[in-house]
């Protein structure tokens, strides 16, 4: 089965990166990201299969990347 790729999201590096420790101890990638912007970068040049997002962040906040997520892919399904 091919290993899932999952972006995490957070402004604390100490909580990402926790999760991302976590979920590669599981057999995921585990993609670090510190703001919206870094994140849309690794959505924009990797196949990425999930978004874990903090919702408060210093400037653009995880609506703002939710958002932005749609815009890139209208099938991006989610929920707050």
């Amino acid at each position: 089965m091919p290993e899932r790729v999952i972006v995490v999201v957070d402004d604390e590096e100490a909580q990402r990166s926790v999760l991302a420790g976590f979920l590669r101890k599981k057999g995921y990638e585990a993609l670090p990201a510190g703001s919206v912007d870094q994140a849309l970068d690794l959505v924009r040049t990797r196949a990425v299969d999930l978004v874990i997002s903090d919702l408060k962040m210093p400037g653009r906040d995880g609506l703002d990347l939710l958002a932005e997520l749609h815009g890139l892919n209208p099938e991006v399904r989610w929920s707050s």
